[in-house]
């Protein structure tokens, strides 16, 4: 269990388990401030405490990733229900190589699928059962695969294993017909 004082004063304690994202304030906002999200409601918890102190302060281990602004995000790997490939009004500012969906939340990355990947191994090894990502010059990379962890049920995988087929044939139909 942990405590965190929100900014209007009141003490939350939170399991370290419920705990899914930390992130420091947003572009624009003055002075020490931290979100804390996780399965505990909706939206997040505010507080003004550093967000690097505060994740020092877990039991569990956190994955830390960097937003699109160069800040750090801390997310628990095994939270994570979607990485992919950022659609094309998701890539401004250019930087964004990723995007992670963790229960409500979306979050745009500056590291890349195979980055992202590496990162969560070494904190959930065994949710990485999925093929690595494609690298960008391969036709199929276009498909946007995603991965789905192992909180997604499985007839969820199997349903977002057929779109990927399904896109995969369109995008190879649509090349024979251009040649």
């Amino acid at each position: 269990m942990v405590d965190l004082v929100t900014l209007m004063g009141m003490t939350v304690t939170v399991p370290d388990s419920a705990i899914n994202v930390v992130s420091g304030p947003y572009p624009g906002e003055e002075g020490v401030k931290s979100y804390v999200r996780g399965g505990f409601g909706p939206g997040a918890i505010e507080t003004n405490e550093d967000a690097s102190h505060f994740v020092d302060r877990l039991q569990s281990t956190l994955a830390r990733l960097t937003r699109p602004n160069g800040t750090p995000v801390w997310v628990k790997a095994s939270a994570i229900t979607i990485l992919r490939f950022p659609f094309d009004t998701e890539m401004s500012p250019p930087n964004v190589r990723s995007v992670i969906i963790v229960g409500g939340f979306h979050q745009a990355l500056q590291e890349d699928i195979a980055t992202v990947r590496q990162i969560l191994a070494q904190t959930a090894p065994a949710l990485l059962t999925t093929p690595a990502a494609r690298p960008p010059d391969d036709p199929s990379a276009a498909t946007n695969e995603i991965f789905l962890s192992a909180c997604v049920s499985t007839t969820a995988k199997k349903k977002a294993a057929v779109a990927s087929k399904k896109r995969s044939k369109r995008i190879k139909q649509s090349a024979r017909r251009r040649r």
